[in-house]
C-alpha cells in the first residue's frame, strides 16, 4: 500500500497511519511519504507489529517541520522492524513517552529539516516516569541532522546492540540521560559532539567508544546500495579486521569464531531486504 501526498485543510496533523487506542494490529509493506504529518503514528496503540515499511519526506507545513516524524510509538510493546525512515522533517523514529518499545534491523538516515524538525535518526523518548528501556538491534542512523541516537531525557536505559551510527551532524551517540546498555555498535565519522553518560559498553568501536572507524571499513556507507546485488557495494558491510570477529556473543546468529561490530554481520544473508 502506498500513502502519499496526504493534505488536511484543517488545523491538524495528517499522518499516513494513525492507530490510537488499538492492540496487535499489523502493518506490512507499506510506503507513506510526502505526507503531512507523522507517516506512521502508534498513539497508545500497544503491542503492533510494523515490518518491511518506509516513511519517507514527510513534512507538516503548520509548524514547519516540527511533528513529521518517520514513525511514532507512544505507547509500549510495539516492534519496528526492517523499517526505513528517510527525509521526513522531524525525527526518524520518535518513541515519545513511551516504554518497551522494539527496532530490529532499522534504518534512519537524512531526517530533520524546517525550523522546528528535530532531526533525530532514533528518539528513546521523553522525561514522563517510565519513559525508555527499548531495545535496538541491528539499526542504522546515518546523516541525521541532529543526533543517531539520542536518550532524550529518558530516565529508564535502553539498549543498544550491533548499531551503527555514521556521520550525523549533531553527534552520533547522545545518551546520557540514563544508564545505557551498548553492545558490538560503532560510530564513526560524528560531526558533533558525542556523550555515553553512565553507559555500560561492551566491545563496541568508533570515536565515541575509543577506537577508529571510517568509510574505508565498509563496502558502502551510501544508502543507495542498500539494495544494490553488486559485489562490493554492500551497504554497511564490514570488511576490516577491527570490526569483523571482535564481537561479544549476546546470542544473535553470527558467522565466525565472535560476533562482528556493527549492524550487519559479514558473511549472513542482509538483515535490511
Amino acid at each position: 500500500i502506498e500513502i502519499v501526498n496526504y493534505a488536511d485543510p484543517e488545523p491538524l496533523f495528517a499522518n499516513g497511519i494513525y492507530a490510537g487506542g488499538s492492540t496487535r494490529l499489523i502493518f506490512r509493506n507499506i510506503y507513506a511519504h510526502a505526507c503531512e504529518g507523522v507517516g506512521f503514528e502508534l498513539s497508545s496503540a500497544t503491542d503492533c507489529l510494523v515490518e518491511y515499511c518506509t516513511a519517507s519526506d514527510n513534512y507538516d507545513p503548520k509548524r514547519d517541520g516540527d511533528n513529521a516524524d518517520g514513525f511514532e510509538a507512544n505507547a509500549g510493546g510495539n516492534v519496528f522492524r526492517y523499517c526505513v525512515a528517510d527525509y521526513n522533517s522531524d525525527d526518524g523514529f520518535d518513541f515519545w513517552d513511551s516504554g518497551g518499545n522494539t527496532a530490529e534491523h532499522c534504518v534512519a538516515h537524512n531526517n530533520g529539516r524546517g525550523t522546528g524538525g528535530n532531526g533525530n535518526g532514533f528518539k528513546f523518548g521523553s522525561a514522563m516516569e517510565g519513559s525508555g528501556g527499548h531495545t535496538f538491534t541491528g539499526c542504522i542512523a546515518l546523516a541525521n541532522r541532529s543526533h543517531g541516537f539520542d536518550s532524550n531525557a529518558t530516565p529508564v536505559g535502553s539498549t543498544q546492540t550491533n548499531c551503527a551510527a555514521y556521520g550525523n551532524l549533531g553527534g552520533n551517540w547522545q545518551v546520557s540521560d540514563s544508564p545505557q546498555t551498548i553492545t558490538n555498535c560503532l560510530s564513526a565519522e560524528s560531526l558533533g559532539s558525542e556523550n555515553l553518560g553512565d553507559a555500560a559498553v561492551a566491545t563496541s568501536l568508533g570515536e565515541v567508544f575509543g577506537g577508529t572507524v571510517t568509510a574505508g571499513d565498509f563496502e558502502s556507507v551510501d544508502f543507495a546500495d542498500r539494495n544494490n546485488p553488486d559485489e562490493g557495494h554492500r551497504f554497511f558491510y564490514p570488511v576490516s579486521t577491527a570490526l569483523i570477529d571482535q564481537g561479544t556473543d549476546v546470542a544473535l546468529p553470527f558467522v565466525g569464531a565472535a560476533p562482528d561490530i556493527g549492524a550487519v554481520e559479514a558473511d549472513l544473508p542482509a538483515e535490511c531486504p
